[in-house]
């Protein structure tokens, strides 16, 4: 009996810590985003959760990129052409499919540059007053990254690209963009 009661905590344990890990970003993710907001040298509001919405899948689903290009935005430090010579069919199918298998992932501070400052809530007065902003995970292909933004007034899906250890944007388009 108290062998059984042992292996039953142990593995509860397990399971449990496997689960804590599953639940969170990866390393090659976090650096993604560590170097992504470093420059920033205002404080960045982020909701702890990271998004997993579907509908930004609609710009992956083909080989062609013409609803990404037509929705351009800054930063930007590649052309169309350029772009469809990394976007080759492959990565943009991985792109497609990974976005479809988003799940939440909680953001840890302590993981974080200290000017990203993670929020319980995104909707709220202050919060839009903040300007805070959800994730999704950044979703890498190779030496290629992709992830999205939402505020209130737009939502970027950005397209990073690492070369000499540093990830960079290189493409940005919007899934949506308020002008007022």
């Amino acid at each position: 009996m108290i062998k059984v009661l042992v292996f039953v905590c142990l593995a509860n344990n397990s399971i449990t810590g496997q689960n804590l890990r599953e639940n969170r970003l990866t390393d090659i993710q976090q650096e993604v985003l560590n170097q992504v907001f470093a420059p920033q040298h205002n404080k960045v509001f982020i909701y702890n959760t990271t998004d997993f919405d579907k509908g930004w899948s609609i710009y992956f689903e083909k080989d062609d990129l013409s609803l990404i290009t037509q929705k351009v935005g800054f930063p930007t430090k590649i052309t169309d052409g350029e772009l469809l010579e990394i976007l080759k069919p492959n990565v943009i199918k991985q792109i497609w499919h990974e976005i479809l298998h988003l799940k939440p992932y909680s953001l840890e501070k302590n993981r974080f540059n200290p000017k990203i400052i993670l929020t319980k809530s995104y909707d709220k007065p202050v919060d839009l007053k903040r300007g805070v902003i959800k994730i999704s995970a950044p979703i890498i292909i190779g030496d290629i990254a992709v992830y999205r933004e939402i505020g209130a007034q737009k939502s970027p899906i950005f397209i990073l690209q690492k070369a000499k250890q540093q990830w960079e944007v290189i493409y940005t388009f919007y899934h949506w963009n308020i002008i007022e």
